[in-house]
């Protein structure tokens, strides 16, 4: 036997559970899948096979996404600012970032299943968006001058932030949640994860009160920051709430408080978080203030109670 039947046999019982196996590293050196050499069993030490559910690699690919269009985006500031700042390698690179997020735009929106043509941010589709950045890529490539890029991103450099906005908006989607319920955690991750959630309760109300004082006293941009962070908590808790269902059997409509169960709750919580992402699109950060403080703060102080009681009824399975 082989490296490579061993490796075949692997990477069909990954396909038999929708799983992707991206990648495997023998004896510490990384090899594709498609690219495993012939060598014999009794010459390898150690096999390391890397295999993700869908879900983590979209997770991984909008982090890693929405990490470069805060990065471009910054750049593209500084290039409107000051063309002297900036050097020609750094425009050869923002070229190759293109074409990188040109193809994890894709990857994403294939792999959650969303339709492209229907699914949409500021009144245009995320197929539009994938046209714009192919074409985007193709146009910058071809630019030589530090003037060209200026005059280019002047007119379209407010893609970064859009693209951004969008990776937000697909990880609230349904095809999301869905993909979720498909790709779940095992149950030691999720009754951790819910554990840590809890712990984190007391931080993050804070949290709240800090990017209220940051809006209401003209730091945007610290405010945002801590935002966005409170953002990614909450879409967590969110994606960890809808596996408890299939992983322990527990509805979340069980838990009620002031006539409002748990299920409600967080559907209500992820409306907000949609209202507030509206109010961001806007610069309206006196409403930011206020959502924050007087909405979604409120909805979390009692959410303590929520989560106590479903840790408790988790721990019971």
């Amino acid at each position: 036997m082989t490296i490579a039947d061993v490796i075949n046999s692997i990477n069909g019982w990954s396909s038999e559970r929708d799983l992707i196996f991206s990648e495997v590293h023998i004896d510490g050196e990384p090899y594709t899948v498609d690219d495993i050499p012939l060598h014999d069993l009794e010459k390898i030490a150690c096999i390391n096979c890397i295999i993700q559910s869908k879900s983590d690699i979209v997770f991984s690919s909008i982090d890693e996404g929405a990490r470069y269009c805060a990065r471009a985006g910054a750049f593209i500031d500084s290039l409107l600012e000051d063309t002297e700042k900036v050097e020609q390698g750094q425009l050869e690179h923002l070229s190759q970032g293109l074409e990188w997020m040109n193809d994890v735009f894709k990857s994403i929106v294939k792999l959650t299943g969303l339709d492209a043509n229907a699914f949409g941010y500021k009144n245009r589709t995320v197929a539009d968006y994938i046209l714009f950045l192919e074409k985007m890529k193709n146009e910058v490539r071809d630019m030589d001058a530090i003037e060209e890029y200026k005059n280019y991103f002047q007119k379209h450099g407010n893609i970064f932030p859009i693209l951004k906005e969008i990776f937000r908006l697909i990880l609230m989607s349904p095809e999301m949640k869905k993909l979720i319920l498909h790709s779940i955690d095992s149950p030691d991750v999720v009754l951790e994860t819910l554990t840590v959630i809890r712990q984190s309760m007391p931080k993050e109300l804070q949290n709240i009160e800090d990017i209220a004082v940051s809006f209401q006293t003209g730091k945007d941009k610290e405010g945002i920051e801590k935002l966005n962070q409170f953002i990614d908590f909450v879409f967590n808790y969110i994606r960890t709430c809808y596996q408890v269902m299939p992983v322990f059997d527990i509805e979340l409509t069980e838990f009620v408080h002031d006539g409002v169960n748990l299920g409600e709750k967080n559907e209500r919580l992820q409306q907000m978080l949609q209202e507030t992402i509206a109010i961001m699109e806007n610069n309206d950060f006196i409403s930011l203030s206020d959502i924050l403080e007087y909405e979604i703060k409120p909805s979390l102080e009692d959410l303590d109670v929520y989560l106590g009681e479903l840790i408790n009824a988790v721990n019971e399975r």
